[in-house]
């Protein structure tokens, strides 16, 4: 009996069996756990205040159903909630607006400039977004104050968080959408052209339609 061989097979059925079992078990557990502390927060959601410091542990006994409407009007839920979502969709469509020209003339430039400022980009995507709060708060406030002076009657807070949004998520759909366009055939563009649609053309009903994965990805990790 070869001894080497002998003890090769405990770590196998330990590496290749109870490990990944181990493994299972253990994320099983975890995500129940989690489930639970969802459940005790929902029913915990319709006790009153005083049944949740004196009962946290037992079931409602009269379900307070108007707590959801009071936390509603408090929190003013339904602005943010229109806000969010304003918010999201301009700022998708602008980002995509203006990051999918430049990704474009820079997946096909053949300029050394090209390569260099697609890592210029890929290097904006590495900064913290932590190292920006302070600055970003300090900016917003400047404009805000010097907005107001300027255009009284118009600006709001939401127009200068649109810009750091937009702003903060141009480096990440660039260096994205470059790579989509990069990606695609060099013969398309050719055919339009030769079918008589110009630059712009091609861009828009050409290169955008078949680049569509990226551009609907890319607005999605925004920075803000």
């Amino acid at each position: 009996m070869n001894p080497v061989r002998s003890n090769r097979a405990p770590a196998r059925i330990v590496g290749d069996i109870l490990l990944p079992r181990l493994t299972a078990i253990a994320l099983w557990l975890w995500a129940a756990f989690n489930l639970l502390l969802v459940a005790w927060v929902g029913l915990q959601s319709l006790k009153s205040s005083r049944d949740v410091w004196i009962h946290p542990f037992s079931l409602p006994t009269a379900p307070q159903w108007a707590n959801y409407s009071s936390a509603w009007q408090a929190a003013q839920f339904s602005k943010a909630a229109l806000n969010s979502v304003l918010l999201t969709a301009v700022g998708a469509f602008l980002i995509v607006a203006v990051a999918a020209p430049a990704a474009y003339a820079l997946a096909r430039s053949s300029r050394r400039a090209a390569g260099a400022l697609t890592s210029y980009f890929a290097m904006g995507m590495s900064i913290p977004l932590q190292t920006l709060i302070i600055p970003i708060v300090v900016v917003k406030l400047s404009v805000s104050t010097f907005m107001v002076d300027w255009v009284t009657g118009w600006w709001d807070d939401r127009i200068t968080l649109l810009v750091f949004e937009v702003a903060l998520s141009l480096p990440f759909a660039v260096f994205v959408l470059t790579g989509y366009f990069r990606s695609l055939p060099g013969e398309v563009e050719e055919a339009a052209e030769l079918d008589g649609a110009g630059p712009l053309r091609t861009f828009v009903q050409v290169m955008v339609p078949l680049a569509r994965p990226g551009p609907a990805s890319s607005p999605c990790w925004s920075s803000t």
